[in-house]
């Protein structure tokens, strides 16, 4: 897998009871992954054409003075706004200056509270 994830055969009390053939399901669970149908490409479209006009709308209000929380903010407002997205399918990544090399920084108390300064972007 890309991803690096790997899975695990199942376990539970019982599982000796059945037959159990290991090297069937991954190769198949693996190739539904890569066909989509047309609505799952649809809908793909959709969200990655939402997302990036999202990241845009972000950019265009990064400036001095904005806190990193308010772009993410602005970021999952766009997404609910304009696409009813209540949910995003990862957490935004909107450091700036030093904090822009961690993927995600600081904690549930204070995520992304600094606020950007002169040339921190």
């Amino acid at each position: 897998s890309d991803s690096g994830n790997e899975t695990h055969e199942a376990e539970f009390e019982g599982i000796s009871d059945f037959k159990v053939v290991n090297t069937s399901l991954y190769p198949r669970m693996v190739e539904c992954r890569v066909i989509k149908t047309p609505l799952e490409l649809e809908v793909l479209r959709c969200v990655n054409k939402l997302s990036s006009d999202a990241h845009k709308e972000v950019m265009q209000e990064i400036r001095p003075g904005k806190k990193e929380n308010k772009l993410e903010s602005l970021f999952k407002h766009h997404c609910y706004l304009y696409g009813g997205a209540r949910h995003v399918s990862y957490t935004s990544i909107c450091g700036s200056g030093n904090n822009g090399a961690s993927l995600h920084y600081g904690h549930a108390g204070a995520p992304y509270d600094k606020t950007v300064e002169d040339g921190d972007v």
